[in-house]
């Protein structure tokens, strides 16, 4: 399985990290030149249907236009859209692929409760 992580900071090298892990093919869209995988500088370069997945991992302030641009070019696709979704409230006509949201709820108050009482 090839995946795309649009966005190579902490977050994006930790998908990396994780994916690279399960034996899958990892590609970065990024403007860095210092990544150890290889790296795709311009989104009009990347030649979408060759990945199966997508990870979403730049700028909050970029989700949106970044999942609006992404899913023109795809269709049935998995795509991991990291926390938070967007930083506005906007609604986006997603038909043709499947979007997860990663939200890390491990650290949340509630969740560390349940866990002592448990």
């Amino acid at each position: 399985m090839k995946v795309l992580i649009i966005g190579a900071g902490s977050i994006g090298l930790r998908h990396a990290e994780i994916l690279s892990k399960m034996n899958l093919d990892v590609t970065f869209l990024s403007k860095r030149s210092d990544l150890s995988k290889p790296t795709i500088k311009n989104f009009s370069d990347v030649t979408f249907n060759d990945f199966d997945y997508f990870v979403i991992s730049n700028e909050t302030s970029n989700h949106y236009e970044t999942l609006k641009k992404l899913i023109g070019f795809v269709n049935n696709k998995k795509i991991l859209i990291e926390n938070p979704l967007f930083m506005r409230n906007d609604c986006l006509d997603i038909k043709d692929n499947e979007c997860y949201i990663g939200y890390n709820l491990r650290f949340h108050p509630i969740i560390q409760e349940i866990k002592s009482l448990l």
